[in-house]
């Protein structure tokens, strides 16, 4: 019992110890790389494509979807924007969505920078990592304008 206490007295203090640094923040596909302001967040993720375009279009749409349906704890958007059901909210504004990841996603990203170089995967797709910047009050606005949230949330 004794050794139990002391193990687990030794992982809080290493969770304390490492807390006062930049924290990364796991999503199922991407993380928190920055908090950088108020309305802004800096999500990084990982896609994958025949070409890099593809890759680099896959990664920011996964930021979007990281956003939408997981949200991103300590950040500025820690809970889902639009509801944690992913099918559910897609059908029920596919429309939205459509025109959405079309191109008008591109209006609310701040940059998109690549994060290393594009590699191949097993699949012989391409991947890439890339640093993207999401303005968070425009897009919540356009959700709201377009109805896909309340204006308190989901």
């Amino acid at each position: 019992m004794k050794q139990l206490i002391l193990l687990a007295s030794a992982v809080a203090i290493c969770l304390c110890a490492t807390s006062c640094r930049t924290q990364t923040h796991y999503a199922s596909t991407g993380h928190v790389a920055t908090n950088t302001s108020e309305g802004v967040v800096t999500v990084r993720s990982t896609g994958t494509g025949a070409t890099k375009k593809k890759a680099i279009t896959n990664a920011e749409h996964k930021a979007f979807d990281i956003l939408f349906f997981r949200g991103l704890p300590e950040s500025a958007q820690k809970r889902p924007m639009i509801g944690s059901n992913e099918e559910s909210e897609k059908s029920k504004n596919r429309k939205w969505f459509n025109e959405f990841y079309e191109s008008r996603y591109q209006t609310f990203i701040i940059s998109s920078v690549p994060v290393g170089n594009a590699t191949t995967n097993r699949t012989n797709e391409t991947q890439i990592t890339m640093e993207v910047k999401i303005n968070l009050n425009a897009l919540r606005r356009d959700l709201e304008g377009y109805g896909v949230i309340r204006k308190f949330g989901y």
